[in-house]
């Protein structure tokens, strides 16, 4: 079997990949029991088998992910937000404080003196301009972290998807008043940590809006996407749901959603389609 299973995945790939078992067999000349065999042996390979050296890359990856953010919840609903990796106050060195003092006082006379001053202004300036970046860098972080702690309150609270309101860039854009590039500069590769001691990335906290039937409220598209995986997660596997049914079960339901986007969503949600789920 293990030979049968080397040779089919080596010759006919696609057709596995399709789950044309009946085509399989006729091509390769194996019943269709011999096929089924292949197949449980396939399903039990690991696909990734570098993963279990020095640990799985789940674990890899949350060891190195140092968190920007800590989250606080407070007994009386409140949140404080502090930025981990914030920068201790920097100071230009005072040799170099004392040296442009002396030339505001007075003129370099000889060419020596004259090359020092430039030198000293110079690095002055650098520094002045180095601290400057810094500390717009963290009074930037810290806006954007605090206008999206404000919109989602109640997500970083619960956790619950349901409670992720619609947002996008362009809205901590305009709480913050900065460049819709800054705020995506500022939340790229970012990470918070939650109160109830999960690790999320900034970029998790937005979502399209999608709207309800009946005029309701938009609700976030992570709560859209839960309710598709709920649906296929429940679905008869003789019989899986092709993104037509998807879609009319969660109009049903109250989304007001196209099947163009049930399948964004699904492809998103790593779904395979309605043919590659079928047992």
């Amino acid at each position: 079997i293990n030979q049968l299973a080397t040779e089919m995945l080596d010759k006919h790939f696609d057709l596995i990949k399709k789950r044309d078992f009946d085509r399989l067999a006729h091509l390769d000349g194996s019943s269709r029991e011999k096929v089924a065999q292949v197949m449980d042996v396939i399903r039990r390979l690991n696909p990734r088998p570098g993963g279990s050296v020095g640990g799985s890359q789940s674990e890899i990856k949350a060891q190195q992910i140092t968190p920007d953010f800590e989250v606080d919840a407070h007994d009386d609903g409140s949140i404080t937000v502090t930025l981990t990796n914030s920068i201790p106050e920097l100071q230009i060195s005072e040799s170099y404080t004392r040296g442009m003092e002396q030339l505001s006082k007075s003129k370099p006379r000889s060419k020596r003196q004259t090359d020092e001053a430039t030198l000293i202004r110079d690095q002055y300036n650098k520094a002045s301009t180095f601290i400057e970046v810094v500390r717009r860098r963290q009074s930037t972080l810290f806006a954007a972290m605090d206008a999206i702690v404000r919109r989602q309150h109640d997500y970083i609270l619960s956790g619950d998807p349901v409670d992720l309101k619609p947002m996008t860039l362009k809205d901590i854009a305009a709480d913050t008043g900065m460049d819709v590039s800054v705020i995506s500069r500022a939340c790229n590769g970012k990470y918070v940590s939650l109160p109830g001691g999960g690790v999320k990335s900034l970029r998790t906290f937005f979502s399209e809006g999608i709207k309800k039937h009946g005029g309701g409220a938009e609700v976030s598209n992570r709560e859209v996407q839960q309710a598709l995986k709920r649906l296929v997660d429940a679905e008869d596997k003789q019989k899986p749901l092709s993104d037509d049914a998807l879609c009319r079960m969660l109009n049903e339901q109250g989304y007001s959603i196209s099947r163009r986007t049930v399948t964004k969503y699904r492809e998103q949600l790593a779904i395979p389609k309605a043919q590659l789920r079928r047992n």
